[in-house]
């Protein structure tokens, strides 16, 4: 019973993670060249507009971050029934979740908590001025970084997760893994072809790969309200 219960609730953490994710992403508003040259003076001064302008910048930045932390806490279960076949890939899963989700949290206090501050701060220089603009430029690349190695990694778990689920006598989770394992390298894949340079978010790729791994979440968390024999058939 505290078996099935535990199973329950990291399902539910998984989905919930799922939810805030795509809800914190579908309110943030668009940061890409319509806002001026990419890296130029006139492109940070609109990007500090837009944050200071926007009255749920944290709230949504704080659902963005939640969704990998949920998505790692809630894959411990996920890891816990894999492990019976013998499988090391959860291990690496568990490991790659983990630290993908602190170089997230890492990205996303930047853009949700600190940039709203160094906004304020360029807006009060007048636009030409010496080094007016390079605090919010500097805070964005380590952003933009933090973000690509955080959803690489984040990748990176999902593919472990997906070959930990790979066996002949369990179809449907045969079928999420192979669909996983898709997922979990197209980061790595958009990263080296530059689909993902210099960070994901700039990507026109990226609502939909967002999108799509958080469905990929959304299934994997469901497996956990049905019991592990019935997925072996």
């Amino acid at each position: 019973m505290r078996e099935r219960l535990f199973d329950i609730v990291c399902g539910l953490m998984i989905m919930a993670g799922s939810v805030l994710f795509l809800n914190g992403g579908r309110q943030h508003p668009a940061t890409d060249p319509r806002l001026g040259p990419m890296g130029s003076e006139s492109y940070f001064r609109a990007f500090a507009e837009v944050i200071m302008a926007d009255h749920h910048w944290e709230s949504m930045h704080g659902q963005i971050l939640a969704g990998p932390i949920l998505w790692a806490l809630g894959a411990v279960a996920l890891r816990k029934r894999l492990r019976r076949n013998d499988s090391s890939w959860d291990d690496v899963a568990i490991v790659a979740l983990t630290t993908g989700a602190a170089a997230w949290v890492l990205a996303f206090v930047f853009d949700g908590f600190v940039a709203p501050a160094v906004a304020a701060a360029v807006l009060e220089r007048p636009m030409g001025e010496p080094l007016s603009f390079l605090e919010l430029r500097a805070n964005q690349l380590v952003v933009i970084r933090s973000g690509l190695i955080g959803w690489i990694l984040i990748g990176t778990g999902i593919a472990a997760l997906s070959a930990a689920m790979l066996a002949p006598n369990r179809l449907l989770l045969t079928l999420l893994g192979v669909g996983g394992i898709a997922i979990g390298l197209w980061p790595i894949a958009a990263w080296l072809g530059g689909t993902f340079a210099p960070g994901p978010f700039v990507s026109p790729l990226w609502r939909t790969t967002a999108l799509v791994t958080a469905a990929w979440f959304t299934l994997a968390g469901a497996t956990l309200f049905v019991r592990p024999k019935i997925l072996t058939s």
